[in-house]
């Protein structure tokens, strides 16, 4: 459908212009003809598999029990180290003018200089929250004390994608550990909050991308709701192709149009050292080269992003560019074949905090790696995953560790 809209003349520009004009049949089909590749591949990679080494990685946690003093614990600590972090975050910062800048700041050396303090800030809270899932005693209390903090750090963080996996992740980790059925009409009431609200909080933001001063929060307000006076049949295809990045679409167009008449294929040239480079932070390092979407910037769309920001190139568009429709297919093949290892495990185990909670971070982070950035997305999910091992060693122990003298093993124990 993006597609067609692309290509409509009676359209100025797509939802998100990144500097191009227009786009011909050809362009669109071989960009389509990629798209296509992944998602037929990561289908097969999901169907014709059983990611059986991931299974038996996850079904080791259902071997091991889990101690609920310690895991309290590490619960405790994580959340003062993420205060910790946050007194480090503001500690240079007037929060007033910074909430008022929140959404201008995001695409500066300002906001990536403080990614130092910030990131770790609501990775530890946001894995706080998911381990809280786990206690047995004021379970509710705990993880809606530690869930409203999360929430606040994940704002003040200005770091949208973790606040939705603060949400979502608790929602499908409670899901995983205790099935519950979901109705339509907290999907409806989801959606008219999306559509009707969204604009508000742009508006608080400080209007991301506008040209606005706005220093306080009536104006922030009426810039918000000035929204609602220009509305027309568009804006809700507008807000829908945003919230699903359709913008996406266009990225993957540019780069396979431009790769297509020039060959330039990276070869492991463009990911591996940007990998190794979005771990070090540029308060570490100023003057660190530009790596992961800022190539992208420099190469398929100069001029379009000025600031430090970057246009989505989805995962899909950057493993194109270093490796061709070849590696795209055996890329998404593997994300089919995990994904599938993780699901079956959380079917089998049931209720297991740790496969609970590996499978909302993977099933977030990797659903999303089609339409997202997989060089920050990647770091960003590791990062989950090292807090992941080590609260996982730290709060359980080996079964015939844990069982009392004399007790015969009858059945496999679980969290």
């Amino acid at each position: 459908m993006y597609a067609v809209f692309m290509l409509g003349e009676g359209f100025d520009a797509p939802f998100l212009q990144i500097g191009f004009t227009t786009w011909t049949v050809r362009d669109l089909n071989y960009a389509l003809i990629t798209v296509f590749v992944a998602v037929m591949a990561m289908g097969n990679g999901y169907a014709l598999s059983s990611g059986r080494a991931v299974r038996l990685l996850l079904s080791r946690t259902q071997e091991r029990v889990l101690d609920q003093t310690t895991l309290t614990v590490v619960i405790g600590i994580l959340a003062v180290l993420a205060v910790v972090f946050f007194i480090m975050f503001a500690r240079d910062v007037d929060l007033g003018s910074y909430v008022h800048r929140i959404g201008a700041i995001r695409a500066t050396e300002e906001f990536l200089g403080k990614g130092l303090y910030h990131i770790p800030m609501t990775v530890l809270m946001n894995m706080a929250v998911f381990l809280a899932m786990g206690l047995q005693r004021n379970k509710r209390l705990v993880v809606s004390l530690l869930f409203i903090l999360a929430a606040v750090f994940n704002f003040l963080s200005a770091a949208r994608l973790n606040m939705a996996i603060l949400v979502v992740g608790t929602l499908a980790i409670k899901h995983a550990m205790q099935p519950f059925k979901f109705k339509m009409r907290y999907v409806f009431i989801a959606i008219l909050i999306i559509l009707f609200l969204g604009p508000v909080s742009l508006g608080l933001r400080g209007g991301y991308g506008e040209d606005k001063n706005i220093s306080n929060w009536a104006e922030q307000l009426k810039f918000a709701i000035s929204y609602y006076q220009d509305i027309d049949v568009f804006y809700f295809f507008a807000v829908i192709g945003m919230l699903g990045h359709a913008n996406g679409m266009e990225a993957i167009t540019a780069i396979t149009s431009k790769l297509s008449s020039t060959g330039a294929y990276q070869y492991g040239q463009y990911l591996v050292p940007s990998l190794l480079l979005g771990f070090v932070p540029h308060a570490i390092w100023p003057n660190k080269p530009n790596y992961g979407t800022m190539l992208f910037n420099e190469y398929f769309w100069p001029g379009a992003v000025e600031d430090t920001g970057a246009m989505g190139s989805t995962t899909i568009g950057e493993v194109y560019w270093d490796f061709g429709i070849i590696g795209v297919g055996i890329a998404f093949f593997l994300f089919g074949y995990v994904m599938r290892g993780v699901e079956e495990t959380r079917i089998r185990i049931g209720k297991n905090l740790w496969v609970a909670i590996f499978y909302a971070l993977f099933a977030w982070f990797w659903a999303i790696y089609s339409n997202e950035i997989l060089v920050g997305c990647f770091a960003q999910w590791l990062l989950y995953m090292i807090v992941w091992f080590a609260a996982y060693k730290l709060t359980t122990k080996a079964a015939r560790e844990a069982r009392p003298r004399g007790y015969l093993r009858t059945a496999s124990i679980q969290d």
